[in-house]
Parts: C-alpha cells; structure tokens; sequence
C-alpha cells in the first residue's frame, strides 16, 4: 500500500502542479492524478481504478464510490456531489458539472464538453436494480432541478439539452399488482440534437427521435418521431416548421449574423468594452487596454474593414477574403488560431445564440464591469 499524503493505493501516480487538500480522502488500487488537478477540502472517493485527469477540479465535500472513477481532463465536478454507483463514473473531457450532483445506479458515462448545473439527481427509484445505467452523448446539457429516473436504462444523444426540472422517468407503480394495478417499467431513449424545455415529462418506455423540441410542462407518454415537436398534457406531436436542421439562403444567413453582431456590441457595452460598428459586418472593439476588430465575410459583400480585422467570421473557412489571426468558421462550427480574451467571449456570446463553437478550452466570457469593479474591493476569498 502506497501512500502519499490523503492517497492511499497499490500504485499512485500524481503528475506536477496537482494539489490535493490534506482534509480529503482517497482510496483505490489504483490512482492517477493529472498535471494540475486539484482535490478539494473534505472530499472523499472510494474506488479499485480512479483516473482524474490533467486540471481536472473535483469541488469541496464531494463524495465518490464507485469501481471505476475516470473524469477526463480539465473537467470539473462541483462541490457537494454524492455519487454511488456500482459499476463505473466515466466523464469527458471539458466536462462541467455543478454543484450538489446525486447520482445512484450501475454505471454512468457521458462524453466531452457535458455542462451540468446545479442540484441534478440521476437514480431514484428502482437506481439499485440491475439495469439501471445513463449514457449521455458528447455536448449536452442539463440545467437546476432535473430528475433522471434509471430504474431501466437511460440514453441520451449528442447536443441535447433539458431545461430546468425536465423529468425522465422509468418505471412508473404504486397500487398493488396483486389487487389489480399496474407496474411499468421501461427504459428511456432521447436522441440528438432536442431540447426538452421547463418542466417537461417523459415516460416509461419513450423514445424521443433526434431534432425534437419538446414544449415546457409537455408530459410525453408516447414516442416522437425526429423533427417534430411535442406541446401539451398529455403530449400530441406537431410538425417542425421550418424543418431543423436546413439551409438557410446566404441572404438569410448574413442578416442573422449582422443581427448578432449589434446584439454583441451591446452586450460588450455593459463589459466595460468601447464599441465602433464602422458598418454591418464590421466592429472596433476597445477592451482592457487593447483594440481588436471584429469582421464578418458576409457571402454577398466583398466590404473590407478601414483596420485589419483580428477576428473574422464566415461561413466557411478563411480565405483571402477572410484572414485573421484568429478565424470563426460558422459552417463546421470550428475556430482557427490562438483566441484573444475578446474572442473567447465572442464564442461565449455565439454559444448563448445556439451557435455553439467547442474547442479544447472551456467557455469564457469577460465580467460585467460594474460587478467587477465592485467585487475588486472585496477581501481575498470573498
């Protein structure tokens, strides 16, 4: 048994930078600790492998038993977490999870750029049973209040997203069978790309086809077929109209993206930012002591900016036309060159429009200015 400060395992690897509280507690076979993770006050884990991985944060009085631990690298899970599984934690990298988790079942996986906030529980009901497992697909979402049921199997797909207290449940029972009353179980498929919007229901046994908008306080008790949307209680399926994902013509397209533009010199006014639009497709951004400008290659202008753009956005790769230091391709959704602090906010900004840019860096935005300003004169801690 080796042990190095609150590790306690057979084989123990810490890589440099990593910081480990002297009040929490860790116990496995075997343990690997990443380049500049950090394990919080009062946390305890309880596994046979666990892996976190580089600058990974593992919050204060989060508890963890499980087999297998992986938490891929620069993730976080919040503080207060309870976790008991009898299988395997698997987690992604750049994975985001919030305060006050509670997960209980067999086994839980779920891939990169995950973003979960507060007081999620995964289990419930019928969470000891031997199918009870959740796998979540790369880049969802899960926002406060929101209850998975995984008595039966849980399977959500890539880029879905529940709003605030959505309900998946599967298993549905209480008056006895032998007197006549029912007990259903049944596991849950949702597919990618949907959002399930405030309050929303799905029951035992659902299947929810990709590119789905299901309505705030809809209770689902059948399956919805892709591209549709799911209103009411209990839920009747509409077609989407338009249909998602489509085409949009260049036209359309540039008059969303130079609306987005005046949304985002507004939002940088209240940053603190000096904003110029010398035109539609073009800002001079001044911030934190440095000038950038902002260009959009709309596919119907050959408009160049007064200043060499640093930042450029098109609907396709960098061109002649469309070179920057750094290049927002809106097409593949991919970002090319090192971002300034301005262009990290400007994917934040794109991702709060649904225009979502993931790249090996979590999301970042710059402060409101007068709550920075104000939370400057406050003690170290605060």
């Amino acid at each position: 048994m080796s042990e190095r400060g609150p590790l306690k395992g057979e084989q123990v690897t810490v890589g440099p930078d990593a910081r480990i509280d002297p009040g929490s507690f860790v116990c496995a076979r075997h343990i690997v600790v990443g380049r500049g993770a950090t394990i919080g006050r009062g946390v305890r884990i309880s596994a046979d492998r666990l892996e976190i991985g580089d600058h990974c944060h593992i919050g204060a009085d989060v508890s963890i038993v499980s087999p297998e631990v992986r938490i891929g690298a620069r993730s976080t899970i919040g503080e207060g977490g309870r976790i008991e599984l009898n299988e395997y934690l698997r987690i992604g990298v750049l994975c985001d999870v919030g305060r006050r988790l509670r997960i209980a079942g067999q086994g839980v996986e779920a891939g990169d750029h995950l973003w979960v906030t507060d007081d999620i529980t995964i289990g419930g009901g019928g969470a000891r049973g031997p199918r009870a497992y959740l796998t979540i697909g790369h880049r969802s979402a899960m926002m406060d209040g929101c209850f998975v049921n995984i008595a039966e199997r849980v399977e959500i797909g890539d880029e879905t997203a529940f709003s605030n207290n959505v309900i998946v449940l599967t298993h549905s029972m209480w008056q006895p069978v032998l007197e006549g009353g029912t007990a259903t179980f049944a596991p849950v498929r949702i597919g990618s790309h949907v959002i399930l919007y405030v309050n929303a229901v799905i029951a035992p046994g659902v299947t929810v086809g990709d590119h789905v908008t299901v309505a705030a306080a809809a209770l689902v008790l059948r399956d919805v077929p892709a591209g549709t949307i799911a209103v009411g209680n209990p839920a009747r399926v509409m077609k989407m109209t338009p249909a998602v994902p489509s085409r949009l013509p260049d036209a359309r397209r540039d008059a969303i993206v130079r609306d987005l533009l005046r949304e985002y010199a507004a939002a940088l006014g209240v940053k603190g930012a000096t904003v110029g639009a010398e035109s539609a497709d073009t800002l001079a951004v001044s911030v934190n002591g440095s000038r950038e400008v902002i260009q959009y290659v709309a596919s119907s202008s050959s408009t160049n900016a007064s200043e060499q753009p640093t930042i450029t956005l098109a609907y396709g790769p960098a061109t002649a036309a469309a070179r920057a230091a750094v290049h927002f391709d809106l097409a593949a959704r991919t970002l090319a060159g090192e971002p300034t602090a301005l262009a990290e906010d400007l994917r934040d900004f794109l991702r709060r429009r649904s225009i979502r840019i993931f790249t090996g860096r979590p999301f970042q935005s710059f402060p409101l200015a007068n709550v920075a300003r104000l939370k400057a004169s406050l003690p170290a801690g605060s």
